[in-house]
Parts: structure tokens; sequence; C-alpha cells
């Protein structure tokens, strides 16, 4: 079967700059393999398109983690594509990042 289109989100794009910057703080070569690990996750979206849980953060999202970071997705099974919408920490405050996100 044909793989899923996925899409990134520049919500996601920005999460995903945000993420790489304070690790790469640290330890830069940390940030580009977190970096490599979450993006290759959405290969594997791209074959799984439902893999994780539904969100209870936002029930019309997925979620799945990627090295103690929450990717949030939604299916679109019509169009065979996925899109990513969210990348967050998931030490964070959840509720809090993404009403703040949404009152943007």
């Amino acid at each position: 079967m044909k793989p899923y289109d996925v899409d990134v989100t520049l919500s996601a794009q920005i999460d995903l700059a945000e993420i790489e910057a304070f690790v790469a703080q640290i330890n830069p070569k940390a940030a580009e393999t977190l970096l490599a690990r979450i993006t290759t996750s959405f290969l594997t979206l791209a074959i799984l398109p439902r893999m994780g849980r539904v969100s209870p953060y936002m029930p019309k999202f997925r979620q799945y983690a990627v090295r103690g970071h929450i990717v949030f997705c939604t299916v679109h099974p019509r169009l065979r594509r996925v899109r990513i919408h969210r990348i967050i920490d998931g030490r964070r405050d959840l509720p809090a990042v993404l009403k703040h996100r949404q009152n943007r």
C-alpha cells in the first residue's frame, strides 16, 4: 500500500527549530540526533498513520512520543495525508502550551 503524505505545519516547524536551538545550547550533537529521530518518525507515520493514540488534550488529534517529545498530528484517510501540527517536550505543561498557541 502506498504511504501517506506527511505535511509539517509552520507551528510544528517552529517547534522543531526551538527544540533544536534549546538542546544545541547544551549539546549540539544531541540536538542533531534528536531532530533526526523526530523527523525519521514522520517516515514511520507515513506507513503507520494511526500510530500512537488519540490525544487526551485535543481529541481530534493523535499523539505519539519521540525521546520525550510529543508529536501531535491529524490523519486524513481520504487524502492519504497526515499533518503534523505540534511537537512539544512532554515535560512541559501541555494543556497550557497548547492553549497559549491557540490564543495567538
